[in-house]
């Protein structure tokens, strides 16, 4: 695991939070894609919005 200055570690600890629920997501749909059968395609986009977003704020966060 990276070091990172004291004056960073809360946002570095958000950061790996997040990344770890975005993994967690795409894991989940990607082992039991029938779980999510019953969101509708506007609400699948959405969400993988959200998880790009999520992922994007994480990279920059993490830079």
């Amino acid at each position: 695991m990276a070091t990172t200055p004291a004056n960073r570690q809360p946002a570095w600890d958000e950061a790996q939070e997040s990344l770890s629920m975005s993994i967690s997501v795409v894991r989940a749909w990607a082992v039991c894609p029938e779980q999510f059968d019953q969101i509708s395609r506007e609400d699948r986009a959405n969400l993988f919005l959200l998880l790009l977003q999520m992922l994007e704020t994480t990279h920059q966060k993490l830079g």
